[in-house]
């Protein structure tokens, strides 16, 4: 669920309102608003008079009040001011991309400005189709540079695709486009079940890494403890809004298991994503199989003693965060293994 949707419109209204079009891009999914529709818009008192006083909307200008335009500092053709980058800007392909991999019948126009807010899925979806979503590349489409850019590699050795300098080719994250599946720290899906105990039916299904590189482990909302190895804290807090943390390493935290495979997959893709995400894919897809036994399971026992239901949870998801976590220290030995073996041309 997108900020905006929850009712926070004055903390974005005044982030857009103290920063100019050319420091701040953001791109909200909300476009016309019926403020007098009270049963179903929830928002600022001011939302509509503070866009006029701060010359955000002009009631005279023959338009009506939208709130993607006075508020999401609404995209212009040329350069994304955030990522540096051509556009379109930093999150409207993604929004296109997003849509169109959860609804394959969707044939909105990647170069357009606005997407649907809310649209409905060809079929239900699973965790695993937004898990999807955030390995994403763009693959098949004209927007996957890392595909398109195949040709300028035409020479190869030992597995590796090189140009006339001698350089391999990077990872898609490294390509002209703001990827669905972005270089983020961690990548999270949500599934709440409000038919189900809140202890069962809420579900975190948590990635330490960008989605292409990792794990997504289940952690459900009602287990009491995690594993030590999650619970090392590495990270400094913010000292301004939009500026990364820093973080420092850590050899006994999971974190730090998690995003070596990352930053080595991205640095040697070619020889390491193959021994990386198909693997977690394969992993994940035995736990999709797993969770509807577990899941009953685990209602039997709270019908009858809600403790023990906990604990099972509990004792279920340290067990797949300590399996996902001797797993990630096995493959990152092969992933320094294989660069050993490759990361020194000789012709």
């Amino acid at each position: 669920m997108n900020l905006e949707d929850d009712g926070n419109f004055a903390a974005l209204a005044k982030i857009s309102a103290i920063t100019t079009k050319d420091e701040l891009s953001l791109t909200h999914t909300i476009g016309e608003v019926d403020l007098k529709d009270k049963k179903n818009v929830m928002c600022a008192e001011d939302l509509y008079s503070f866009a006029v006083e701060h010359d955000l909307y002009d009631p005279d200008g023959g338009e009506e009040f939208n709130f993607l335009k006075a508020y999401g500092v609404y995209p212009k053709r040329g350069k994304d001011s955030v990522a540096g980058l051509p556009g379109p800007y930093y999150n409207l392909r993604r929004w296109w991309r997003g849509i169109k991999l959860l609804v394959p019948s969707y044939d909105g126009d990647p170069e357009a400005l606005v997407h649907p807010t809310f649209i409905k899925p060809d079929h239900k979806l699973s965790p695993k189709d937004f898990i999807r979503v955030m390995r994403d590349h763009y693959q098949g489409t004209e927007y996957d540079h890392y595909g398109v850019e195949q040709g300028l590699y035409k020479y190869e050795l030992r597995g590796l695709r090189m140009n006339e300098r001698r350089q391999y080719q990077l990872a898609p994250i490294w390509g002209k486009e703001r990827l669905p599946g972005t270089s983020a720290n961690t990548t999270w899906v949500a599934q709440l079940r409000k038919w189900m105990p809140d202890e069962v039916g809420g579900l975190l299904w948590g990635g330490y890494a960008g989605a292409h590189s990792c794990a997504h482990i289940p952690w459900y909302t009602g287990i009491t403890k995690t594993p030590p190895a999650y619970n090392i804290d590495t990270i400094k807090p913010f000292k301004e809004m939009f500026v990364r943390p820093n973080s420092s390493y850590n050899e006994k935290s999971a974190y730090w298991a998690f995003i070596n495979i990352f930053n080595l997959v991205n640095l040697f893709y070619q020889k390491t994503i193959g021994e990386v995400q198909p693997v977690w894919e394969e992993w994940e897809k035995n736990l999709f199989k797993l969770q509807p036994v577990v899941e009953q399971v685990a209602l039997e026992l709270y019908d009858k003693d809600r403790d023990l239901a906990i604990e099972f949870l509990t004792s279920y998801s340290n067990a797949k965060g300590r399996e996902a976590l001797e797993m990630a220290k096995g493959m990152l030995g092969k992933i320094l293994t294989i660069i050993a073996h490759h990361n020194t041309p000789w012709f």
